[in-house]
């Protein structure tokens, strides 16, 4: 069974770093401003949109379904998952230099959500072959 969260002043009360989340942790609209304490592995979706964020420090590292760090002031995407199903990152300060940094690096994507135009980022992926990365863009829903 999954432990409560609780946190206060936009940080985690205890440490829930070593804890296994093992369903859908749902940390949106908590104010947080820190995801340092956060559980490592969510066996599931983990959505820590709506918040305060300014950097993904603290971020599982391991994440079965998607993730969810739209409307934040994230400029980079350091200490995101290396594998995630869908990623949305909406509704923050980055760049499309940064988003280009984290695909450089990513090991698993099945789709992204981001604010810009598909152009630059389809490019990266045909001429990187990212075959299993699908683009899903603002652009596409005007």
């Amino acid at each position: 069974m999954n432990p409560k969260l609780s946190a206060r002043k936009g940080r985690f009360v205890e440490d829930y770093s070593s804890v296994v989340w093992d369903d859908y942790l749902d940390l949106r609209h908590r104010k947080l401003v820190s995801l340092e304490g956060c559980p490592q592995i969510v066996n599931g979706s983990f959505d820590c949109s709506h918040n305060n964020l300014a950097s993904l420090k603290g971020c599982p590292q391991t994440i079965s379904g998607s993730f969810d760090c739209s409307y934040n002031n994230l400029t980079s995407l350091k200490g995101c998952p290396q594998r995630i199903g869908v990623f949305n990152c909406k509704y923050n300060k980055l760049s499309v230099i940064e988003i280009l940094k984290f695909l450089s690096t990513i090991k698993n994507i099945q789709m992204i959500f981001s604010d810009f135009d598909d152009t630059l980022l389809e490019k990266w992926c045909r001429s990187n072959k990212q075959k299993k990365i699908k683009m899903i863009f603002e652009e596409k829903f005007k």
